[in-house]
């Protein structure tokens, strides 16, 4: 039970990063996404099942949390977490440019996701400009920031595989 407390805690203190220090540096209003990088770091380590409720925990989160309608995020969430944990066991965990080049693919899928969403709900925009002002900050800003997210993961991962095995539980 501790190994899920402290990945709760884990998430939170994500969560509170996100909304309440990394807004400072944010860009017209994009800011980094560390839920994303976390539930996609999470998905490499773990699988889909297990990075699907990650999933599910951050985007009820992250919903809850914001403005937004409630429930895209989490539906995204859980489709990224999906597909990343189904190539969990094909791909090398350890290597340096897994989380670079992730972050750019799972960032992608959820802005054209959301991008859907919105486009479904009868929000008109200019796919080029939006791709321009949104999609581009938020791209930079995840590539920064996705290599320190997914070595805290390896090691709250690893952490936590080694009480879970000393207790047995």
């Amino acid at each position: 039970m501790k190994k899920y407390a402290r990945w709760f805690l884990f998430l939170i203190v994500l969560y509170s990063l996100q909304t309440s220090l990394l807004p400072i540096i944010s860009y017209r209003g994009i800011s980094p996404d560390l839920l994303l990088l976390l539930i996609t770091s999470f998905a490499l380590l773990e699988g889909a099942k297990y990075g699907t409720l990650m999933a599910l925990g951050a985007g009820l989160l992250k919903g809850l949390g914001s403005g937004t309608f409630f429930g895209i995020d989490t539906f995204s969430f859980m489709i990224i977490a999906f597909f990343v944990g189904r190539s969990y066991n094909q791909v090398y965990r350890e290597a340096k440019l897994l989380p670079l080049a992730a972050s750019v693919g799972v960032t992608t899928l959820h802005y054209l996701i959301f991008a859907s969403f919105m486009f479904m709900l009868g929000f008109r925009f200019s796919p080029l400009e939006h791709m321009q002002s949104v999609l581009l900050p938020m791209l930079l800003y995840q590539l920064v920031f996705s290599y320190p997210v997914h070595r805290l993961t390896v090691k709250m991962d690893a952490w936590t595989r080694r009480e879970w095995s000393q207790n047995g539980s």
